[in-house]
C-alpha cells in the first residue's frame, strides 16, 4: 500500500498529457485519486483490517471450540459478520474523518461495502469448505486450543 501511494504521488506530481489536462484535469484526478497518493487511505485501510482481522480471528476461534470444530459455515460467516462490520465501518470512518469521502457518504457507503463483503463471503463458503477439507486430509491435522474454554467460563 505505501508503494502505491507513492506510485500515485508521483503521478500527481508529474505534469499530465496535453490531451488528458484539457479534457479533464488535474483537478479531477486529486478528487478522485488524491486520497489515495495522501496517505489517508493508507491509514484508513490499516486501521480498519486490523481491528476486523483481530475481532474475526478471535471470534472465529472461540466459535470453534464452541461448536467443538464443527459447522465451518457458521464459523467463517459468523466472524465475518462481526469482522467486515468493524472493518468497515472503522475504514469509511477514518477515511471520511481524514477528508478522502463527503460526510454525506458516511452511512452509504459502510452499508453497501458492508453488504458486499459479506454477501462475498456466504458466496465463497462452498470454496472455503473444499480448501478446508483438503487441507486437512492432505496434512492429516486438525488443530484447536481446547483451553480457550476456560477463559470463556
Amino acid at each position: 500500500m505505501v508503494f502505491s501511494a507513492l506510485i500515485f504521488r508521483l503521478i500527481q506530481i508529474l505534469p499530465g498529457e496535453a490531451t488528458w489536462e484539457a479534457a479533464v484535469g488535474q483537478e479531477q484526478y486529486n478528487q478522485i485519486l488524491g486520497g489515495m497518493s495522501s496517505g489517508a487511505i493508507i491509514t484508513a485501510s490499516l486501521s480498519g483490517y486490523l481491528a476486523g482481522s483481530f475481532s474475526n480471528a478471535i471470534l472465529m476461534s472461540v466459535m470453534k471450540v464452541l461448536t467443538k470444530g464443527k459447522l465451518l459455515w457458521t464459523r467463517t460467516i459468523g466472524s465475518t459478520i462481526v469482522g467486515e462490520a468493524v472493518d468497515t465501518s472503522i475504514f469509511i470512518l477514518v477515511a471520511t474523518a481524514l477528508g478522502v469521502f463527503p460526510q454525506e457518504l458516511f452511512w452509504s457507503l459502510t452499508i453497501t461495502n458492508y453488504i458486499f463483503k459479506v454477501l462475498v463471503e456466504t458466496a465463497i463458503t462452498p470454496l472455503t469448505y473444499w480448501v478446508v477439507n483438503s487441507l486437512k486430509h492432505a496434512e492429516r491435522v486438525d488443530i484447536f486450543d481446547q483451553d480457550i474454554q476456560q477463559s470463556l467460563n
